[in-house]
Order: structure tokens, then sequence, then C-alpha cells
């Protein structure tokens, strides 16, 4: 997967790319591809019959939607969202990620106008998950953040905020740390039925404000 960004960021870096949509959309494409139709074997032990050991895992990404009134993105603040299906001997999953892709130059802070929409998305990611990230490219590389940090984030300099290395993070959905498992599928009825599914009626709300301090003496 990581390779498959790689390519994709190369583009990025000769200026063979357009806006934010066309990233996504590359970047989904050369995720499947690199991932997809590929064989993965375990070790054989004592069995010949590698058939036996073929390990099944397959990537679905898509580009969500977002022209028009019923664009996907608006309902979701999602640009793609990832599913994988694992089919190990003794290891079976399918669990997703919601990311949203943003261009942010090195050096440079989001504009008040965009840093408030960048939290809208990730407030409308958050409430289908918590598997929600932000992954901010330019020529520099690929800065991977949890959607839960940005959105708590009141300065619209990403750079404050501690990163998600993109390698531990496609590790870490690999290896199933990462990623919700009601995202099965990766069509609009789907996402639709998890954002009902984590509707949550009542909840405890835990404020936490700087308190201020005041030495009494005691006589």
């Amino acid at each position: 997967m990581q390779s498959a960004t790689n390519a994709v960021l190369e583009d990025v870096r000769i200026g063979d790319m357009g806006d934010e949509d066309d990233f996504s959309s590359q970047l989904c494409a050369s995720l499947k591809r690199t991932l997809n139709g590929k064989t993965y074997f375990s070790d054989p032990g004592e069995s010949k019959d590698p058939i036996a050991h073929e390990l099944p895992i397959r990537l679905q990404a898509r580009h969500l939607t977002w022209r028009g009134s019923t664009g996907e993105e608006k309902k979701f603040g999602a640009d793609i969202v990832l599913v994988l299906d694992i089919a190990l001997p003794d290891y079976k999953t399918t669990k997703g990620l919601l990311i949203q892709t943003k261009h942010l130059e090195k050096g440079q802070s989001f504009s008040a106008t965009e840093f408030n929409r960048l939290h809208r998305q990730c407030q409308d990611m958050l409430l289908i998950t918590p598997a929600s990230f932000v992954l901010v490219y330019s020529d520099a590389g690929i800065a991977a953040y949890s959607a839960t940090a940005l959105n708590s984030s009141q300065r619209p300099d990403p750079t404050i905020i501690p990163t998600y290395d993109l390698h531990w993070l496609y590790h870490d959905f690999a290896i199933c740390w990462l990623g919700d498992v009601r995202l099965r599928a990766t069509d609009r009825k789907s996402l639709l039925r998890v954002m009902d599914q984590y509707a949550i009626p009542d909840g405890l709300l835990v404020k936490a404000s700087k308190a201020e301090v005041r030495e009494e003496s005691r006589g």
C-alpha cells in the first residue's frame, strides 16, 4: 500500500495531478491495482499444496461523489472509503476506514474558511466511525492525522498535531489494529446504515477546561 501511495505522490511532485478530487481518485485506483489480484502465501509447513495456503486479501476503495446536492462528501465528510477483506485460515475479518484528503504545501496553514470546513468534515466522518483519518499531501510527502485530533485542534497549522506515520497506518490497518468492522462495503447504503447504527440516544459528556487555582491561607 505504501508503494501505491508513493506512485501517486510522485505524480504530485512532477505536477501531473489536478486537485484533491483527482488525488483521491488516483489513490483509490493505485491502492486497488497494487494490492488486488496478487497471491499471498503462508508458510506451507508440512503441506506441499500451496493452494491450501493461499491468503486471499481484497481491498475495496472508492472515491465518494461530491457534486450536486446529493454529493456523498457533503453528507459523510470523507473523500475515500477503504474496506479490507482478509480471509486467512484462522483469521477472517472485513473492516474499513474513512479518509478525507487535503492539499497543503509545507510551511503553509489552512485558511480560516478551509479550516472550518475541515472541522465539519471531521465531525461528519466521526459521526459514522472513529476510524476516520485525514491525509494532508504536498510535494514534500503525505502526513496522516486522526480526524479526532484535527477536529480538536483550534489552530489551522496541522504540523502542531502528532501525525500517524503512513507506513504504520497501513500496517495497523492490515493487521487489524485499526478499522471499523461495521464498515463492510463502500456503497452509499452501507455508509448510511453504519451512520444509523452509530446514533447514540444517551451518553456521558465530560468537559475539561482551565481552572483558576487560588491559594488560601489557613489561619
